[in-house]
């Protein structure tokens, strides 16, 4: 079956736009790094489950990971400081 040019056009431009579509329904970046951030805050005090979140993330969303480290990392200090302060 021979395809005319007009019918290859038509058929790259629906295949585009189905590709588009499906890269604009993909969060962005900044997006996974806002969500990873508030998880590793409220993560605080369970390392290890951080440790295999951690690792995931950094395969695919790098900045996201870093920003869920940062995030527990600052947390877990305050609760160290406050857990701290009962002991004295």
């Amino acid at each position: 079956m021979k395809i005319t040019k007009r019918q290859l056009r038509r058929i790259i431009k629906e295949e585009k736009s189905k590709i588009l579509k499906e890269q604009s329904d993909f969060p962005t970046d900044e997006q996974v790094a806002k969500i990873a951030s508030s998880l590793g805050h409220n993560l605080a005090g369970h390392p290890n489950v951080v440790k295999e979140i951690r690792a995931a993330l950094t395969k695919v969303f790098p900045i996201a990971a870093e920003a869920f480290w940062n995030s527990y990392t600052n947390r877990q200090e305050e609760l160290d400081m406050i857990y701290s302060s009962y002991d004295n």
